[in-house]
């Protein structure tokens, strides 16, 4: 669980949580159901579901079993896997596909951070910059 690497607050319950095989399509399932969250709680969708595929995405193609997805009170939005391998910046070259993840997050949540968790990793994001500001 990604939640046990740090104290919860009283907003950081666990508002929803699922968890989705490791296959491409779990990408756009993950952000459909992140978004609707959201639109249920009247909170604007484009950054978190950018976001949340990104991640997701990267979980599928870097991770370890299946993808867990949850939705804190706090509306923060974690990710995690079963892999340990923390995920490093890098500079990406013009014509790259990919690489750009955490220059997405640092550029468009508020505040994010990956960590190690009990079974792997956890990414999570408070989405800002229009979503959540």
């Amino acid at each position: 669980m990604c939640t046990n690497q740090h104290q919860l607050s009283p907003l950081q319950y666990v508002l929803a949580e699922i968890t989705f095989p490791s296959e491409p399509k779990s990408v756009g399932r993950a952000r459909d159901w992140v978004s609707g969250v959201y639109t249920s709680r009247g909170v604007p969708t484009d950054v978190v579901e950018l976001l949340t595929s990104e991640i997701v995405t990267n979980a599928v193609i870097h991770g370890t079993g299946d993808v867990t997805v949850r939705v804190l009170g706090s509306l923060w939005v974690e990710v995690s896997d079963a892999s340990p391998v923390i995920p490093e910046r890098r500079v990406a070259a013009e014509d790259d596909t990919g690489g750009r993840g955490l220059e997405l997050m640092e550029a468009l949540a508020e505040q994010f951070e990956v960590r190690p968790a009990e079974h792997g990793k956890c990414v999570a994001f408070l989405p800002g910059r229009g979503d959540c500001a």
